[in-house]
């Protein structure tokens, strides 16, 4: 999966937010097409618990 072919229209301004945090850490962190939405989906949840 490359991460700057995705694309997420319903986020509010802080799920966007954090989304781009994590794929611009995942992108750093992992070799280009290891990365899943599953992935991707479990850092959202993580991050939105700890904001909170």
């Amino acid at each position: 999966m490359n991460l700057d072919e995705l694309t997420i229209n319903d986020l509010n301004r802080e799920e966007q937010e954090a989304y781009n945090r994590i794929t611009d850490m995942l992108c750093e962190e992992y070799p280009e097409g290891s990365v899943s939405w599953s992935k991707i989906g479990q850092l959202l949840i993580n991050s939105d618990i700890a904001e909170e």
